[in-house]
């Protein structure tokens, strides 16, 4: 009971409220409810399309090619012809330096290379005189050798001489030596022969004192001795005979060769002497032609002594010449050092381009290094820009990009040209550029650029305004029969206008696109096409 009161306390002002707003309405108590009003919405059908998964980035426009010229050598800055945002072509002289103390050391240089080169004429002037006279005493040392060498010649004749006679008495020595050495030898063969005919003697007394006991032996008995052996001791007996003769012929033959080779030996011993003669007269030959020799070698060296004073005068002559050439080299160098420095007193453009900044006025002193002018080459441009890690790999040359640079209201198109192929260690991104046509845009300027990653062709796919989302997930709103349904799906892409549906649709319902924030199931609604939106800057 006591429930029941406090529900009913708690439903009377609400009666209360609602009979109130009856007799607001003036409707009377028990009759219908007003019709729900018609909702008028926008729709469209799902439809195949591209869509494209993009990485929004920040890039900046550089040029193709820039680069500061900037002094190399110290002086003032004599004239600056052009100023920011004028074209020059390549080559054309933009500034010009002061350099006088430059051009005094140039000229300095070139006067003391013109006095070096004075200098070495005459150094090759008396090398000619030099060189004469080394020639005149090389003659004079010619003809000197050309007597000695006559000299020479006799002195040669002469140890021929004296090596023919030296041969001939050797030889002839040798052949005494040899005939007496034959003659001893013969000698020793006499005495051995003899000794052979003593032991022959000697062996055939042996065997006929052995014929003898043997005969005897065979008189007494004939059974006491084989008959072989008593015809054994007859043939040595008969050997020893003729070895006998035999050694008694070679001791004849040695004594006649022995008496052949002593008169050899006389007639050797002959000529020795007559040898010894001609010997000592070919040396007394020999020290007259030595004699000469000598004093026609110390003419040739008081002549050769002159050829090495001359050749020490063209020495000299000649190392004051190279002395010289180094001297006038080093001139011209310092020379053609001061010329190059010139060269630096223009700066000159390295490429056709545009002045983008002046950095000094006429007058100015500069030091080497000092930057002058910038210029950059504006015709084709760099779209740099910093893809994250997570993203690189899908960067590459190719990729499609959307750039909407400042102040203008409609993207354009490029492809990535190149990659930096590795992260940058600090910011771990990777660097990428974009080639773009330099008409009509700023170097320096920043865009907003999408990185077209992924592309999914052919999709189903909605407008991003008639896809809603809530805690259960993505729906849409479609009309059926003048009423509205809800509808759950599921998406995929998103390229910031369409989105792809992978689930939930077949292609043929009736979307509705705008007012759907009014909607419920159920409501009824009047439909009308959806007329697109015109595209925002950079979709």
């Amino acid at each position: 009971m006591r429930l029941l009161a406090i529900c009913l306390f708690a439903l009377t002002p609400l009666v209360v409220f609602t009979s109130g707003c009856v007799s607001q309405t003036g409707a009377q108590p028990g009759s219908s409810p007003p019709p729900a009003p018609i909702v008028k919405v926008q729709v469209t059908t799902p439809e195949k399309r591209d869509i494209s998964r993009k990485l929004g980035l920040t890039g900046e426009l550089v040029a193709g090619e820039q680069t500061t010229l900037a002094a190399k050598i110290s002086g003032y800055l004599g004239s600056v012809t052009v100023r920011e945002g004028d074209r020059v072509g390549r080559g054309q002289v933009l500034a010009t330096l002061t350099l006088p103390e430059l051009n005094a050391e140039r000229q300095q240089a070139q006067q003391s290379a013109e006095a070096l080169r004075i200098g070495i004429e005459g150094s090759e002037a008396r090398l000619g005189e030099a060189h004469s006279q080394t020639k005149r005493t090389q003659l004079q040392v010619k003809k000197a050798q050309a007597e000695q060498q006559q000299a020479t010649s006799g002195t040669d004749e002469a140890k021929a001489q004296i090596e023919r006679a030296q041969a001939s008495l050797l030889e002839t020595k040798a052949s005494l030596a040899g005939a007496k050495a034959s003659s001893d030898e013969a000698k020793a063969q006499v005495e051995h022969a003899e000794a052979d005919v003593v032991q022959a003697e000697a062996e055939q007394k042996l065997a006929q004192l052995t014929l003898e006991r043997y005969e005897a032996i065979v008189a007494k008995d004939k059974r006491l001795l084989a008959g072989q052996e008593l015809d054994t001791a007859r043939a040595k007996r008969d050997a020893s005979r003729g070895k006998v003769d035999a050694a008694k012929s070679q001791v004849r033959a040695a004594q006649a060769r022995v008496q052949a080779l002593q008169q050899q030996v006389g007639v050797v011993e002959a000529r020795l002497a007559q040898g010894e003669s001609s010997l000592k007269a070919a040396e007394a030959a020999l020290q007259g032609a030595r004699a000469r020799q000598a004093t026609l070698g110390e003419q040739t060296s008081v002549a050769r002594g002159d050829v090495e004073v001359a050749k020490r005068q063209e020495a000299t002559a000649s190392l004051k010449i190279r002395e010289g050439a180094l001297q006038s080299a080093a001139g011209e160098s310092a020379a053609t050092r001061m010329a190059e420095l010139a060269r630096y007193q223009s700066l000159r453009a390295p490429f056709a381009g545009v002045v983008i900044q002046r950095h000094l006025d006429t007058g100015a002193l500069v030091q080497p290094g000092t930057a002058v002018l910038t210029i950059a080459d504006p015709r084709v441009l760099r779209l740099r820009l910093f893809a994250p890690e997570a993203e690189a790999s899908r960067v590459r040359p190719g990729t499609e990009v959307q750039v909407l640079l400042s102040g203008e209201k409609t993207a354009r198109m490029a492809r990535v040209s190149r990659t930096a192929s590795a992260l940058d260690p600090k910011t771990h991104t990777l660097l990428a550029e974009a080639d773009m046509s330099g008409t009509g845009l700023n170097v320096g300027a920043f865009g907003a650029v999408k990185l077209i990653l992924e592309t999914h062709t052919g999709v189903l796919a909605l407008p991003n305004a008639a896809v809603g989302s809530d805690k259960s997930g993505k729906f849409v709103f479609i009309e059926s029969g003048g009423k509205v349904k809800r509808l759950a799906i599921k998406v995929g892409f998103d390229d910031g206008q369409y989105t792809e549906v992978t689930e939930g649709l077949s292609g043929s319902e009736t979307v509705i696109v705008t007012g759907r924030d009014v909607l419920a199931g159920g409501i009824a609604v009047e439909t009308t096409p959806w007329t697109p939106p015109t595209p925002a800057p950079g979709k």
